[in-house]
């Protein structure tokens, strides 16, 4: 679990698959991900077709989506209040003809901005980045195809693995 309080409670937000004809070559590509970018053990995993719990290996912080529901909800919709407070008080200051002479229907502006927060905050929830990772994943298993999972705890590190991955000629699919 992150320390910070940012919008997601997962620990590695940023996900990629690399696809391999073969499971040696997943893992020689895995051992070596490891050694170039100094991964943990834990943030690599090898999936082979017809194992088990592929979901719970391509996606394994359940736990990190529920925290992320609740903290994107959270920050963005206060975020969005905060925004609408602002605004109003500046078309207020500014002496608005609306605002000035209906400043309670005026105030509205507050709710509206906080429920778009809330909005961005389910968009946020939702991840449509990792429903494309988790299809396009289950689809090279179910033809045959093995996977290395690569859990990275920052952009940074998913590009650095991204780029190594790809050095291996292994087509990869990466989350945002």
């Amino acid at each position: 679990m992150k320390n910070s309080m940012g919008l997601t409670g997962e620990s590695s937000d940023h996900k990629l698959a690399a696809i391999f004809a073969s499971e040696p070559a997943a893992r020689e590509a895995a051992v070596k991900i490891i050694d170039v970018l100094g991964l943990d053990d834990a943030q690599t995993e090898v999936l082979k077709p017809g194992g088990q719990d592929a979901g719970k290996k391509l996606e394994p912080e359940s736990r990190g989506i529920w925290h992320t529901l609740v903290r994107a909800h959270l920050w963005l919709g206060l975020t969005g209040a905060a925004i609408g407070a602002v605004a109003y008080a500046v078309m207020f200051v500014a002496g608005v003809g609306f605002v000035t002479d209906n400043p309670a229907q005026a105030a509205m502006i507050i709710f509206y901005c906080f429920l778009v927060g809330l909005l961005l905050g389910g968009l946020v929830t939702v991840r449509p980045d990792h429903a494309r990772y988790i299809r396009q994943s289950k689809e090279a298993l179910d033809d045959g195809k093995t996977l290395l999972a690569v859990h990275a705890r920052s952009l940074k590190e998913l590009r650095r693995a991204k780029s190594e991955l790809e050095k291996t000629g292994a087509d990869t699919i990466a989350t945002f």
